[in-house]
């Protein structure tokens, strides 16, 4: 019997080799929702499927059903994000984008917001420069975090929703949930920080990708915002995203 075909839009987020000739690639479909497909002969010389499914592309799909895996019967490539490769820092920043989203997303379970957002991140990155693209991979783990539930608070106090003052420090707890007033600090534990880098990561979360990526920042600032929001999915996805040191180490150090 036949297997069933069907379409679909994906976002290549990660690939592993399989046999000798073929690879296992897996998208983020447009509904959200994880998927994975056998791409056969993929990794022959002359294969032509290599080039569609790049990481980070965008492919329209027809499938072939599998119970455990399906296999590209063909792909037409709907967006190659070919800038990203253009740029140590984008496609660096992009490797944080699509780490997240195949962590976050899962099989069977939909989330078009999660498709959408990734789509979005990585149309910003194309046209990034320096220390937007790190901006944008920061905004991108605070956004799909607070989509999934877990949005820091950065401008008031997570506990009693206090003002946090106009001083240069403030306090930020990633077990309480953001940052914390002057008396709410002293009940638990909480990091000192600039408050200009929570300012930071509030407009990170506040703004579309779009307007992220027209903006100017210091490489000093980028790095600590990415450094904070890594530290924000390690506290509350409790995973490590491997590309976060090659991100950092693609911008300039900071002066």
């Amino acid at each position: 019997m036949a297997s069933r075909s069907f379409r679909a839009r994906g976002l290549a987020l990660r690939k592993t080799k399989l046999g000798e000739t073929d690879l296992i690639v897996t998208f983020l479909a447009d509904d959200g929702s994880l998927l994975r497909a056998v791409a056969k002969g993929a990794r022959r010389p002359k294969g032509s499927l290599a080039a569609r499914i790049e990481l980070c592309a965008e492919t329209d799909l027809l499938l072939a059903e599998g119970r455990s895996l399906h296999v590209i019967s063909d792909a037409r490539l709907a967006c190659a994000h070919a800038p990203l490769r253009e740029r140590l820092e984008r496609m660096a920043s992009a490797q944080v984008v699509i780490e997240l989203a195949a962590h976050v997303a899962q099989e069977g379970l939909e989330d078009p917001r999660l498709f959408d957002m990734t789509r979005a991140a990585l149309a910003a990155l194309d046209a990034a420069e320096g220390e937007q693209a790190t901006l944008i991979a920061a905004a991108y783990l605070l956004k799909a975090c607070a989509s999934a539930g877990l949005r820091p608070t950065f401008d008031r106090c997570v506990t009693c929703g206090a003002d946090l003052g106009s001083g240069p420090q403030a306090r930020f707890s990633h077990e309480a949930g953001g940052s914390l007033c002057s008396s709410c600090a002293r009940m638990q534990a909480a990091a000192r920080v600039p408050r200009a880098l929570l300012d930071c990561c509030q407009a990170l979360l506040m703004s579309p990708f779009s307007v992220i990526g027209q903006g100017g920042a210091h490489a000093r600032e980028a790095t600590a915002a990415l450094g904070l929001a890594d530290q924000w999915v390690r506290a509350h996805l409790a995973t490590g995203l491997k590309s976060i040191p090659f991100a950092l180490a693609a911008l300039p150090d900071p002066a």
